[in-house]
């Protein structure tokens, strides 16, 4: 056992006498520190555009009360403004694992008025709102934040500082040395690999805790979670490393060998995993659906009026009551509105349907 304390010792020494691992590690905790503040800055970001949002809906509706309790017409002008907003607002973790938010929308808008373009989500401001413009090529790379560090780069900082664990005694011809220690090569090949290890883990597991005092995710239980996946996440990247260090191949070698399996578990494989269920189940086809509301909905608006009444009784003939063209000030009549919003539906519906089937 004292000659076990004995070889950690002396290799944590030899990593801080190393301006390599200082090096990397300077590098790593950079990067890792703009993560925490990229992730911040776009939860931030998002909860900026929902307190707007929410602040945009709040005067319309005091002005819309103000015109009410006047009994002015003009209030009619307001019609759209009967809104509610569902919002998915993001916490401090979403900053460290940022993942797909960006696609996903954060603040839904709920109308009457905007009830068809949210239906098909064709319309500007409901793209703006949901976040669905982006810029392509972040889409593309993904969001650097921590959970970006920890599954991409936190293996290639451990491949670095371990590939080489007993390659190296062996070209410097101290190997055969170590042989005529009272304890095994394999003992001190583990000390080796677990100092490393355990060097990378508490760097990790360091900047997890710094990301989350930075954006506020620190008292998040589901913390935690993050912490045990990381253990195993570098537990697993150790087994590689003790594989391929083992053959007792040079250090060129190692290094190609974990480079490449690097590419392979973290690139190549999500790659091909994505590109197969792509094929075994395509996406639904937006651009036709979307190609289709537009047609439907410039003919509809082309159309005279009652023949968009017309069309919308001769499918619901309980309905049939003619509205008035126009309310005060030329605003349209709400019943029309849904006239027209279910005519839009019934020639948007052969696409919708079979644009449901593909993502079903």
């Amino acid at each position: 056992m004292d000659a076990i304390k004995t070889i950690l010792r002396y290799e944590w020494l030899q990593l801080k006498r190393s301006k390599a691992f200082w090096l990397l590690t300077i590098i790593f905790c950079c990067i890792s520190l703009y993560a925490a503040w990229y992730g911040n800055n776009e939860v931030k970001q998002q909860q900026r555009k929902i307190e707007l949002v929410k602040y945009s809906i709040d005067t319309s509706m005091n002005t819309l009360h103000q015109q009410l309790l006047k009994h002015d017409s003009v209030a009619w002008e307001y019609e759209p403004l009967y809104k509610a907003i569902i919002y998915n607002k993001p916490d401090g973790l979403a900053a460290l694992a940022f993942g797909q938010r960006d696609l996903h929308k954060f603040a839904i808008e709920i109308s009457e008025g905007t009830y068809y373009y949210n239906k098909y989500a064709t319309g500007y401001t409901n793209k703006t709102l949901s976040g669905e413009i982006n810029n392509p090529q972040k889409q593309l790379a993904g969001h650097l934040d921590i959970s970006f560090v920890i599954i991409f780069l936190l293996p290639l900082y451990f491949i670095l500082l371990s590939y080489n664990l007993l390659s190296s005694e062996r070209e410097q011809g101290t190997l055969s040395m170590l042989g005529i220690q009272p304890i095994s090569i394999r003992q001190i090949f583990y000390s080796k690999l677990f100092v490393r290890w355990l060097v990378t883990f508490s760097l990790a597991i360091g900047m997890i805790l710094l990301a989350s005092v930075i954006t506020g995710a620190l008292a998040d239980n589901r913390l935690w979670l993050i912490i045990l996946a990381t253990l195993l996440y570098s537990l697993f990247w150790a087994g590689i490393v003790t594989i391929i260090t083992a053959l007792h191949k040079p250090s060129g070698f190692n290094a190609l060998i974990l480079i490449s399996s690097w590419l392979l578990i973290c690139v190549l494989l999500p790659a091909t995993f994505n590109s197969v269920l792509k094929a075994k189940y395509p996406t639904a086809n937006k651009i036709k659906l979307t190609t289709a509301v537009q047609k439907a909905n410039t003919e509809v608006f082309a159309m005279p009026r009652m023949d968009v009444a017309d069309s919308f009784y001769k499918l619901n003939k309980a309905y049939k009551n003619k509205p008035g063209d126009t309310l005060p000030n030329g605003w349209y009549n709400p019943r029309w509105m849904r006239s027209v919003h279910a005519v839009l539906d019934y020639g948007v519906e052969p696409v919708e349907k079979e644009y449901q089937q593909l993502l079903s």
